[in-house]
């Protein structure tokens, strides 16, 4: 055991005297805290470098061999960790420690007496050193010596946990053995020295002052001690430990144990016999600084530091605890945070990560307690935790939102590291995202003193020499059920279960998020040889609480992207909803049950003893993907094997390297893709077993389209194989056309070939895979095709229309100036127009907006005849709207002649003739968007028209200002469109033949006007016309089109120019503010016209000169 170098070397009243040194340089190492502040000097004695510690009664003690340079860092980081804890004074000089080495299997340290300034109390060299209260001691204040012990030869990390699974804990040992250097040292001596007579000193020091007997009574100088293996006789006045109940009791400690204990427990025996040691370790549970033969600490508990600020070492508690509970069968809610300290060390600074070595955010060392975590724990110290838990029974909850952080080099987030029965409500953010850190560990760890003095775990205890009895704690999984909602995310590992750890069941719920590994260890079996089995059930619903319910959630949804090795005892169970798992699985076995689904990409191996079972449904892949099963395959009754395919090669492939044993059904799920006519796809490109027992029961074959069907036959090449062919019908499209435009369009797209379609299989997908109803595909056929440039056609022959009615009606409406001598006349018109047309008689639905400007010139002759120019320039747009949608624009230009009879003594004649020609510059942007296809088309042109008609009025007077009559008009339009090609996605631009289209329109109606001459000479006219307008020509232009990137599917569309029949309604105001001077302004609409809704303005100035 342990511990004994101070009884081996000499008595503990020996004093250390002045150590002669050799030549030999020794090794000498600062022990530097985080600060880079020197807390020890650490002096290691190798053979030949002197003494490193001399008694009074003897000649000093010599290293016989020396530490290899991982030994010696080994004791550095055990030595580092109490540099880190021990708050530095002001002025603090670094005591010295010697180090070195003796040939016996143990290891020990001692620091010499020193009495407590002011107090007749003693302390050690070491305590007084770092309280200020000693001087300086140039050869030692402290001895450390190193047996020939199996120590690990682990390169060394921090962790919370002994790490050799065989041997001791070198820092461990270190960190322990300062401990009493320290000051954890009872001082008892044996009166007699062969008869096991134990007594305190004349003097106590900080720890005997401390400590109380079974009674509760404190300690006194000298006193005798009584214990059931003591050869003292009974006196009351003697320190009576006979039950062996004694403690450490001090302020700092009461507080932390919260009455859950009267103390810190000491003992007299170890293991039932007498511990020499007499009362000098703290047997908390485990506790490294017991002298129990199994420790899975590695470090102090929050109560054994809180006795050393008893004790006068001064240090900030808080900085390595957050919180601990020591009591048993509590219920709180724990709103205790960890996270930095400030400057000074008297509280948190919130938000900010805890650096501290092996911080720990919460300690539960209690029984069955319910603790609720509320408060977030932020860790990022090397070894640090957010939570431990070590009792049995305790169910630990955390809540939404909170963070319970170890993001720390080899951190853990939350740890079970002792006890059974133990229940994790996860409904918060557990990280371990540092270097080797895991999020949810549940591992006994292992014995600090070597797993061959004892090794524990679920159901075991055992020694090098043979199994023990169990204790009642070790009877059970470390974690009976685990419920996860929240985010877990380990870098290591997110999950991991050791060897010695079993977990009854981990639940993983809706919302939960787990990134890194899975990782279940555990191979021990019952009593009866079968395995113990950890369950991870995927899909199961929760209370409100966060609590898994036995029901599948047929909502749940979850992707996990990380690896699962549990092929000992990881059994996985999907109960409901989805689930997809993607990496390499290594499981003991896994069901699908009815209801739930599984996908992903990954290679399951599974156990001999197990299998992979579907009851449900599985899905390889997340669209297309992998798996394969190196094991048997079950597929049970209930089973479904869904397997998806498109034409371009992507698949589903679900690979058994072992027996095949298989029922239920198999359904192919073909996906969008173009797929050409005949295309077929067989069973054994994605499914293929090494062996096959059974058959499917059910074949379904599955195809998400409004035009395509499915044919499914057996596959005469391959016994127990099947194929599946698509096909399409030449009315695949056309069917659901809702006008003979959108029935040309789908009829060219449903006869085209396999390799007509190929150019166009991105159009073609997106067709075949629309919404089932066909509306898609209706909405399609209408934008596919040229309806908008229809439309923009129509506009710009109905323009051609509107200018001609101004030129024909330019005198009959208009107030003309008085004729100079000259006879010469010139007008500005401007104009305007919009109107919108609904889909009626083959219209499309569209918006119109023109603006324009007509001018002239003319010149009257003596025969009452007028001759003239004129120009009109335009700028019209045309904006398709649904189901086409694009927007066109056209610029036009027209130079024209014209004539007017207009007898200057009888204005009630009125005849006019005009002719125009020009051209017009077209742009067009189209745009295709139906389920998921989205494109957009350019094109422009350079086009032309002729526009020629005439117009006739008469007028009756009905008095000497108002006249009626009736008036008729003929108006004649052509024009022409070239060939135009679109740019844009080659899946749907167009080829446009060239076009041509022609009008010929009457209006024939009742006109009323009235003229008042004012005074001054001044002239006001007003005026209203009704007329019915009426088309003589054909109404339909028909349009050769194709598609650019295959010519061969062409198709012809009709263009409606314009509507047969309409109400026309004109009226305005003239006035002439001068004899040579008119102005005049009007409004214009069309009734009747089906689907359409128009008006029109215009202003003219005209002037004689």
């Amino acid at each position: 055991m342990l511990c004994n170098f101070r009884l081996t070397l000499a008595t503990v009243s020996t004093a250390i005297a002045a150590l002669p040194l050799s030549s030999h340089a020794l090794d000498i190492v600062p022990i530097k805290n985080q600060n880079g502040q020197t807390a020890f000097e650490a002096r290691f004695f190798g053979p030949g470098d002197g003494p490193f510690a001399v008694f009074d009664d003897g000649p000093g003690e010599y290293s016989t061999f020396t530490l290899s340079p991982e030994q010696k860092r080994k004791i550095v980081s055990g030595l580092q960790l109490w540099a880190e804890i021990v708050t530095l004074r002001p002025g603090h000089v670094p005591p010295v420690l010697h180090i070195g080495t003796y040939d016996e299997a143990n290891a020990g340290a001692i620091s010499p007496d020193a009495p407590v300034a002011g107090r007749d109390t003693l302390t050690t060299k070491l305590l007084a050193a770092l309280a200020r209260d000693g001087g300086p001691e140039p050869n030692g204040h402290a001895n450390i010596a190193v047996g020939r012990l199996d120590f690990d030869e682990l390169e060394h990390m921090p962790s919370q946990l002994p790490r050799d699974p065989s041997r001791l804990d070198f820092s461990g040992v270190m960190f322990h053995e300062l401990g009493h250097a320290l000051g954890i040292l009872s001082g008892v001596q044996d009166d007699l020295e062969d008869s096991p007579t134990p007594r305190f000193g004349e003097r106590l020091n900080q720890w005997s002052e401390h400590l109380r007997d079974d009674n509760g009574n404190p300690a006194r100088p000298g006193q005798a001690i009584m214990c059931s293996q003591c050869d003292h006789s009974y006196s009351a006045d003697a320190f009576d430990v006979r039950k062996d109940q004694g403690y450490f009791s001090g302020r700092h400690v009461d507080e932390v144990l919260a009455g859950a204990m009267p103390g810190l427990p000491v003992r007299m025996l170890s293991a039932g016999q007498l511990d020499e040691d007499y009362m000098s370790h703290i047997e908390l549970r485990n506790s490294l600084m017991s002298h129990q033969d199994y420790r899975n600490y590695t470090n102090f508990m929050e109560a054994e530091l809180a006795a050393m600020q008893d004790m006068g070492l001064q240090l900030d508690r808080r900085n390595f605890f957050g919180f601990s509970i020591y009591g048993d069968g509590l219920t709180l809610d724990n709103r205790n945070p960890y996270a930095a300290r400030n400057a000074a060390g008297t509280a948190y600074v919130p938000g900010k990560y805890n650096t501290a070595t092996l911080g720990l955010g919460l300690h539960v060392y209690g029984e069955r307690n319910h603790v609720t975590q509320s408060a977030d724990l932020l860790s990022a110290g090397n070894g640090g935790a957010g939570i431990r838990v070590d009792g049995s029974a305790n169910t630990l909850a955390i809540a939404p939102g909170v963070r319970i952080h170890g993001n720390g080099w080899n951190g853990r987030g939350i740890m079970f590291s002792y006890g059974r029965d133990q229940v994790l409500i996860q409904r918060g953010d557990v990280q371990a995202l540092g270097r080797h850190g895991i999020a949810l560990a549940f591992d006994f760890g292992n014995n600090s003193m070597g797993s061959a003095s004892e090794y524990r775990g679920s159901y075991i205890r055992e020694t090098e020499d043979g199994p023990l009895p169990l204790l009642p704690e070790l009877e059970g999984p470390l974690a009976r059920r685990v419920d996860i909602s929240g985010s877990v995310a380990g870098r290591r590992a997110a999950i991991y279960m050791s060897d010695n750890a079993l977990v009854g069941e981990i639940n993983v719920l809706r919302g939960a998020s787990i990134q890194g590994d899975i990782v279940s260890l555990y191979e021990r079996v019952d009593e009866q040889g079968r395995q113990r089995l950890t369950s991870l059930n995927l899909g199961r619903q929760a209370d409100a609480q966060g609590r898994a319910l036995d029901t599948p959630d047929a909502g749940f949804k979850l992707r996990y992207d990380g690896n699962i090795e549990g092929i000992r005892n990881l059994h996985v169970g999907l109960a409901g909803g989805q689930t997809s798992l993607n990496g390499e699985h290594r499981l003991y076995s896994l069901d699908i049950a009815p209801g739930a689904t599984l996908s992903g990409n990954s290679r399951y191996t599974m156990n001999d003893a197990g299998a992979f079972r579907n009851r449900g449904t599985l899905s390889p892949g997340n669209s297309f993907g992998n798996i394969t099963i190196a094991g048997d395959y079950v597929q049970e009754s209930t089973g479904r094997l869904v397997l998806e395919t498109n034409a371009r090669g992507g698949r589903d492939t679900l690979t058994v390297n072992g027996l095949a044993s298989v029922a239920g059904e198999l359904h192919v799920a073909l996906q969008p893709d173009w797929y050409a006519d005949g295309w077929t796809v067989r069973s054994s490109e994605l499914f293929q077993p090494a062996r096959q027992e059974g058959d499917f029961d059910v074949l379904v074959a599955s195809i998400a389209s409004p035009t395509l069907l499915v044919d499914t036959r057996d596959d005469a090449g391959s016994p127990r194989g099947y194929a599946w062919s698509v096909m399409r019908g030449s009315d695949a499209y056309s069917q659901f056309a809702r006008s003979g435009n959108g029935a040309a369009l789908g009829r060219a797209l449903g006869r085209a070939s396999s390799e007509q379609q190929l150019p166009l299989r991105d159009l073609y997908r997106s067709l075949d895979f629309s919404r089932m109803d066909g509306a898609d595909v209706t909405t399609a056929l209408e934008q596919l095709g040229p309806g908008a440039y229809g439309a923009l056609t129509a506009d710009s022959i109905q323009r051609d229309h509107r200018v001609g009615a101004l030129l024909g009606t330019r005198g009959l409406f208009t107030a003309l100036p008085a004729t100079r001598p000259s006879g010469w006349q010139a007008f500005v018109q401007p104009y305007g127009y919009h109107a919108t047309q609904d889909r009626r008689e083959g219209l499309a639905s569209h918006r119109t907006s023109e603006t324009g400007m007509l001018v002239g010139l003319e010149r009257s002759t003596r025969e009452d005849w007028t001759y003239g120019l004129n120009l009109s320039i335009s700028e019209l747009d045309s904006t398709s709207r649904s189901p086409h949608n694009g927007k066109g624009s056209s610029t036009a230009f027209q130079l024209g002649v014209h004539t007017r009879y207009q007898p200057a003594q009888d204005s009630r004649l009125h005849f006019a003739a005009y002719a125009r020609a020009g051209a017009e510059q077209g742009k067009m942007k189209r745009g295709v968007g139906f389920s998921d296809y989205q494109a957009s088309h350019d094109s422009d042109w350079s086009g032309a028209s002729f526009n020629a008609g005439l117009a006739t009025a008469y007028a009756w007077p009905l008095n000497k200002a108002v006249s009626v009559g009736p008036v008729l008009g003929l108006d004649y339009v052509h024009a022409y469109r070239p060939g135009v090609d679109e740019s844009g996605p080659a899946a749907s631009k167009l080829n446009l033949s060239s076009l041509k289209a022609d009008s010929l329109q009457s209006s024939l109606g009742l006109m009323a006007r009235a003229d008042w001459q004012l005074k001054n000479a001044q002239r006001l006219q007003g005026y209203m016309a009704v007329t019915w307008e009426h088309e003589w020509l054909s109404r339909y232009a028909t349009q050769q089109a194709r598609f650019a990137s295959s010519p061969g599917i062409a198709f012809s569309q009709r263009i409606a120019v314009g509507a047969p029949d309409a109400m026309g309604l004109r009226a305005g105001m003239d006035f002439a503010p001068q004899p040579n001077v008119a102005v005049r302004a009007s409004v214009a609409t069309r009734l009747f016209s089906p689907g359409q809704q128009d008006v029109g303005a215009d202003v003219s100035v005209s002037w004689a000169f």
